[in-house]
């Protein structure tokens, strides 16, 4: 095993193992409204039922983010430096600071690694020749899609009412492939159908850990959050045949994306059930 893969394991392992420690901590809890400075309010009537003010209702956010991340595992053999960019929507609770959040994104990126791709279609040098008899001008990118359902607390409230350390932990899906494009489309062993034998296509269950700054100012002008973000896929190859070697390729992959992630927030505010919602 590449010892790039044993650190990263062990990251993972130490986030994990705070995230842990601190969920089962009963933090005191906080308007999620910046600029809010009371805290909630118990009702005697109902045991263990608290009641909030109208002007400290949960509040949903959506986040615009963008994560440049090094690749590694059997993802680093294929592909380079990898981005993500994509919309996240997110839901606080005002009384414990749990988040629960779906985000989805596109994966991309321009460093291709695998070598060798068309085999016998393309010349010793790794060109293929059009029907006119010229050099394709293609290109290979990569090319993917994540999505992933997460569960977060802010341990260390730090700043304006919301703001502070978070930690985050999803489970969803990742898919990659290499994107072959040709412009001239005068490549009949390159066309649309003929692609797909090349393309290495790959998917399977994702896990991700967070580690950020969360940020919500007080006149509700700047927004946003950054930090660590590590994800690892445990795919496996989809295509049932592989065109350049003939045969199948479906052996269990780890694919490994670690980097950091960035989001510029819009929050919706519950005020109450006469007002509705605002934005901002």
């Amino acid at each position: 095993m590449k010892k790039s893969s044993i650190y990263r394991r062990e990251i993972v392992w130490l986030v994990f193992i705070f995230a842990t420690a601190f969920s089962i901590q009963r933090l005191p809890a906080y308007s999620i409204e910046p600029g809010c400075k009371g805290a909630l309010i118990s009702s005697p009537d109902q045991k263990g039922f608290t009641k909030l003010p109208p002007w400290k209702r949960p509040l949903w956010q959506v986040h615009t983010t963008y994560g440049l991340y090094g690749v590694g595992g059997d993802l680093g053999d294929r592909f380079g430096m990898s981005s993500i960019v994509g919309l996240e929507l997110q839901r606080q609770s005002p009384r414990h600071g749990w988040v629960w959040s779906l985000r989805g994104g596109h994966l991309f990126g321009a460093q291709v690694k695998e070598i060798n791709l068309f085999g016998d279609i393309a010349t010793t040098s790794g060109d293929i020749i059009t029907a006119n008899g010229i050099f394709e001008d293609y290109r290979l990118r990569q090319f993917g899609w994540f999505v992933e359902g997460r569960l977060g607390k802010i341990v260390f409230p730090m700043g304006p009412q919301g703001s502070g350390i978070r930690l985050d932990m999803g489970i969803g899906m990742l898919q990659h492939k290499i994107w072959i494009e040709t412009p001239n489309n005068n490549s009949p062993q390159l066309s649309s159908e003929y692609k797909r034998g090349y393309d290495r296509l790959c998917d399977g269950l994702s896990l991700s850990q967070n580690l950020t700054y969360h940020y919500l100012s007080a006149n509700r002008l700047i927004n946003f959050q950054v930090g660590l973000d590590l994800i690892q896929a445990f795919t496996r190859e989809r295509r049932s045949v592989r065109y350049d070697t003939g045969l199948p390729a479906h052996g269990e992959r780890r694919d490994f994306l670690d980097g950091l992630k960035i989001s510029w927030i819009l929050p919706i505010y519950e005020r109450s059930e006469k007002t509705g919602l605002y934005f901002d």
